[in-house]
């Protein structure tokens, strides 16, 4: 996937600057340029002693010189030309990658040694007659890794109720580790960032409860902005892959229906409950009438209808008044009726 470049891709470079193959890559270019102006300076000093005249032969020489350079394979032995946002993986055919026999250390991204291969930037750099492009690597390049609301990830609380999350991580190529990401297949980079994010989510939320998540969200957005250390630090495990996670993102977070529905009707319920007993306490003597009457009356003065509760028209009156005006009219109805 192909998308405008990220913040993130200056963290990168921040943390990259410092890469011994960038320094190597500078020695080799300058190394290239020295090479081909002592060649060219031969090519001078021969043609001088040819022709028997200085500015004859300096001139000729170059000409020459230049010939070689651009109408034969000795540019391309010597020099490469890398297109801006881009990044090129150079194989070194002489020289084979040295594996550690410590099981351990060949896990770890700073002790396995990558002879064969180097990364080189953007713009006319040195190589050796040796060495093959093995990968061209665009720096701009994106994949978007998460869910939608479609399919978002469930997880479960401490308290044992079910909500669903909705998130969303870019992951780009890592400027100075690019050998490692060529090395692995984009499908396996993907699944293992998409796991290990969401397997932090789903461990983050299962030691909250519900309504504390619910709250203030805000600690679940931090918490998962720094799975991998956050968008301004590089952590080991994109060291090792090659890629770099730019500014997680939780899209979304919801209840199960289920539980909202509970929720609301649990709400609904304590309201009744609190003007139900308003009613009573406005009987005097204990003269209660039918609870039905109660229960349809309370319903109408908080605006919410249970199914099976009929509202009363025109009671809908939260207040005292509406209270006193529903106790009159049942106690002023004729005896038999309630």
């Amino acid at each position: 996937m192909e998308a405008l470049k990220l913040k993130g891709t200056i963290a990168m470079e921040e943390n990259t600057t410092d890469s011994e193959d960038i320094y190597r890559d500078i020695r080799i270019t300058s190394g290239m340029i020295v090479v081909n102006i002592i060649m060219a300076a031969l090519c001078c000093f021969l043609m001088i002693v040819i022709s028997d005249h200085i500015l004859t032969g300096i001139l000729i020489g170059i000409l020459a010189w230049a010939l070689i350079l651009f109408k034969t394979s000795v540019w391309d032995w010597t020099f490469i030309s890398v297109k801006p946002n881009w990044v090129v993986i150079l194989a070194n055919q002489t020289t084979y990658d040295v594996v550690p026999p410590n099981t351990n250390d060949r896990t770890d991204v700073e002790k396995f040694p990558l002879r064969s291969m180097r990364e080189v930037g953007p713009g006319i750099r040195g190589v050796f007659p040796w060495e093959v492009n093995v990968a061209d690597i665009n720096l701009q390049r994106e994949i978007v890794i998460g869910n939608n609301e479609k399919n978002p990830l469930r997880c479960v609380t401490a308290d044992e109720l079910e909500v669903f999350i909705v998130w969303q991580v870019t992951l780009t190529p890592l400027r100075g580790y690019l050998v490692n990401f060529i090395r692995q297949d984009e499908k396996s980079i993907v699944a293992y960032f998409k796991g290990q994010f969401e397997q932090a989510i789903i461990k983050w939320v299962k030691g909250k409860n519900e309504g504390t998540i619910a709250a203030d969200l805000t600690e679940l957005h931090k918490a998962f902005k720094n799975v991998f250390g956050g968008p301004d630090e590089v952590h080991d495990q994109e060291r090792k892959n090659g890629t770099f996670t730019n500014d997680p993102q939780i899209i979304n977070y919801e209840r199960n229906s289920a539980f909202q529905k509970a929720a609301q009707a649990d709400k609904i319920a304590k309201n009744l409950n609190t003007v139900v007993g308003t009613i009573n306490k406005s009987f005097a003597g204990g003269n209660l009438p039918d609870p039905n009457v109660i229960l349809a009356a309370a319903a109408g003065l908080t605006g919410e209808a249970l199914q099976g509760v009929l509202i009363i028209p025109g009671l809908a009156d939260k207040n005292s008044d509406g209270v006193a005006a529903i106790a009159a009219a049942i106690k002023n109805q004729p005896k038999g009726k309630k």
